[in-house]
C-alpha cells in the first residue's frame, strides 16, 4: 500500500478488502500511514495524529519532531 492512496474511509480496508495500517484523518481529508505498535502511535508531527475518536481509549501518540506524547480519552487527546 502506498501512502496517499485513497481507501474506504468507513471500513479502513483497501480495494482488495485487506485491513490497512493507515487511519483516515478527516481534518486532512486523507489517509495517513502511522507507525504503530498496539496502542502506541507515532507520527512525524502532531499534524499526523488521528482524531481521538478514531483510536481506542488509552491509545498514545508521540510526535517525533517535538517528542510530545498524548493519550486519547476517546473524545480528546490529553498531554501526558
Amino acid at each position: 500500500m502506498a501512502a496517499g492512496q485513497q481507501y474506504n474511509k468507513h471500513l479502513n480496508y483497501d480495494q482488495s478488502f485487506v485491513k490497512t495500517p493507515a487511519v483516515y484523518m478527516s481534518t486532512l481529508n486523507e489517509w495517513v500511514m502511522l507507525y504503530a505498535n498496539g496502542m502506541e502511535l507515532f507520527g512525524a508531527t502532531v499534524a499526523t495524529r488521528p482524531a481521538a475518536t478514531d483510536v481506542p481509549v488509552g491509545a498514545t501518540f508521540m510526535a517525533v519532531d517535538s517528542l510530545e506524547v498524548w493519550m486519547s480519552n476517546g473524545t480528546d487527546w490529553k498531554v501526558i
